[in-house]
Formats: C-alpha cells, sequence, structure tokens
C-alpha cells in the first residue's frame, strides 16, 4: 500500500494477510503539510501512528521522517503477520 489512508479500512487489511503475510506500506505523515499535498489530518499519520496500527508483527523494517528528490514526509515499513 502506497501513499494512501484510510484507517476504517486496518482491521480489513490485517485480515486480508495470510499468516507470515507481509505488509509493505508507504504513506505521508503530518510534517508533509510543510511540502504541500496531502496535508489533511485524514491523510496523515501521527508520529509512530503507522508502527502502531502493526502492534504485534514483526517489523522488518520502519522508517519516518523525510525524504528528497522529490520532498516528502513518510512513515514506511515493512512487517510479516504472526503466525496463528
Amino acid at each position: 500500500m502506497f501513499r494512501y489512508l484510510h484507517r476504517p479500512l486496518m482491521a480489513q487489511i490485517h485480515q486480508a494477510i495470510a499468516p507470515a503475510g507481509l505488509i509493505i506500506y508507504e504513506t505521508f505523515i503530518t510534517e508533509n503539510r510543510q511540502f504541500g499535498r496531502p496535508n489533511r489530518d485524514a491523510f496523515l499519520l501521527q508520529e509512530n501512528e503507522l508502527n502502531m496500527l502493526l502492534q504485534g508483527w514483526h517489523c522488518l523494517h520502519y522508517f519516518e521522517g523525510i525524504k528528497r528528490n522529490p520532498d516528502r514526509a513518510i512513515a514506511q515499513i515493512i512487517s510479516q503477520k504472526p503466525y496463528v
């Protein structure tokens, strides 16, 4: 999932991923307002929110901050769903 945030879908995303399956997710954080859009709270993650949304999963990669070319503020995660 890239550059999309609709929090009500998170429960369905959790269910859709098979045990031991991976999620790769990247979207914008509140700091992105300095670069333009998206800039509404509904479309921006709060600090550490993406990590918390996947709490209990095995985190393989996490980044939260500013990237250049193009300038953007993002959070990205690769996590593995636990075995049942």
